[in-house]
């Protein structure tokens, strides 16, 4: 799939996307999840807790404002943004997370599709304020 390397720039309309609740509870924190079981063993490891979906939803928010586009890559039906980033996470653990977000045809406001751990490398700085 090609992409392209973004700009420095941030997520278009961060402040307003969506995260449906259901990618969090039953995806990325589900442990029986055929494709998010692996994400949920990580991320419960980390403190986060199916039952409080909250917490993981508000360290996504707070990395697409943060943190600056990896990637940009064109869909058929839309443009999907790659944004990395360190969360610290509720057992005040650091973890860099990989998140995808999507902006349909015709619409403007990113969608959450998938977040996923990776491997600790020291190319993505934590934001100072």
């Amino acid at each position: 799939i090609p992409f392209l390397r973004a700009r420095p720039m941030k997520l278009p309309f961060a402040d307003r996307v969506v995260i449906p609740r259901e990618k969090l509870t039953d995806y990325l924190l589900s442990d029986t999840h055929p494709s998010g079981s692996s994400k949920a063993e990580v991320l419960l490891r980390f403190g986060f807790d199916p039952h409080k979906p909250d917490a993981l939803e508000d360290v996504l928010r707070r990395l697409v404002l943060e943190y600056e586009i990896a990637r940009i890559v064109p869909k058929s039906y839309g443009i999907a943004y790659v944004v990395e980033g360190r969360i610290v996470t509720p057992n005040l653990r650091e973890l860099k997370l990989r998140t995808v977000w999507i902006v349909l045809d015709n619409m403007s406001v990113p969608r959450f599709v998938t977040a996923y751990p990776l491997k600790d490398k020291p190319d993505v700085p934590i934001p100072r304020s």
